[in-house]
């Protein structure tokens, strides 16, 4: 858990915790709010093709040995001269592997939101969403409902739905970690 009260963390402060802890896997749980309040349903976030794209290349001209601490994580030490083939490549990887792993997580809590939850997709939806971009930590953002539906608020707002909704996150971790692993 990254808070266990109703206190703002920032987005990068999220992710540097969730590193800090060094967790197998980030989930952020959210619910969604638009303008049409006719729009409901559950749906789950993975990082987009552009927007990893974007990140590898931040990663890679990072200044700062990003690059360093993606290698010391998985205990490999080069310095700052690497080849910049070997940069990208390794980035590459990492960012593809995760992605991989963040898309079928996706998919088995998605299975289970199918007979749990009213979902908006049926399918894991792509966005650049900043809890989604770091390339060593698979990660997804779930929208529990749309806030903004009158019906939906009231189920949001139960503690019998959110047990629901829990219970179902859980699930389908589970279902994926014991049958992929």
């Amino acid at each position: 858990m990254i808070r266990t009260r109703d206190n703002f963390i920032s987005l990068n402060d999220r992710v540097k915790l969730a590193h800090k802890k060094n967790v197998d896997l980030l989930v952020s749980i959210h619910v969604d709010s638009y303008h049409n309040k006719n729009v409901f349903g559950a749906s789950v976030w993975i990082l987009s093709n552009k927007a990893s794209d974007t990140e590898k290349n931040n990663w890679i001209r990072d200044k700062k040995n990003k690059f360093s601490i993606l290698l010391k994580k998985n205990n490999y030490f080069f310095n700052t001269n690497t080849e910049l083939y070997l940069k990208k490549t390794i980035i590459d990887l990492q960012f593809n592997y995760s992605k991989n792993i963040s898309f079928n997580v996706a998919k088995s809590i998605i299975k289970v939101f199918k007979n749990i939850l009213f979902l908006h997709k049926s399918y894991p939806k792509r966005s650049g969403f900043r809890v989604l971009r770091s390339p060593d930590l698979p990660s997804l953002l779930i929208e529990t409902g749309f806030i903004s539906n009158i019906a939906e608020e009231k189920l949001l707002g139960s503690a019998k739905y959110q047990e629901h909704v829990a219970y179902s996150i859980y699930t389908g971790l589970i279902n994926y970690f014991c049958h992929n692993q």
